[in-house]
């Protein structure tokens, strides 16, 4: 299994497998959101999508916004947690794949 992982079409065939479990999280929750409580699956499927898209803007963002108002670093978090949400989305499928893949 390790010797498989480690290869290249076993990180493909990883990364494959949670993308389709994060589609499929995603897409049974918005099913089930009649019949179950809203924001605890809210949290449970928000929080990781997140903290994989604030890390990754936090790589590409420059130290260019120390100098900010009050004001504008409200605009910021504001359009910072929007963009992390958006591409945590694509990205922590990713990030759970290369995790898997490199520790076993």
């Amino acid at each position: 299994m390790r010797a498989f992982l480690a290869s290249t079409l076993g990180r493909l065939v990883m990364f494959i497998v949670c993308y389709a479990v994060a589609f499929g999280i995603v897409f049974g929750v918005a099913a089930l959101a009649s019949s179950m409580d809203i924001p605890l699956l809210m949290l449970i499927v928000l929080v990781p999508i997140i903290i994989c898209g604030w890390h990754f803007i936090d790589w590409l963002t420059p130290a260019m916004f120390v100098w900010m108002s009050w004001a504008g670093w409200a605009i910021y978090f504001v359009i910072k947690l929007m963009a992390s949400c958006f591409l945590g989305f694509f990205i922590a499928p990713y990030h759970i794949a290369k995790t898997i893949c490199d520790n076993v």
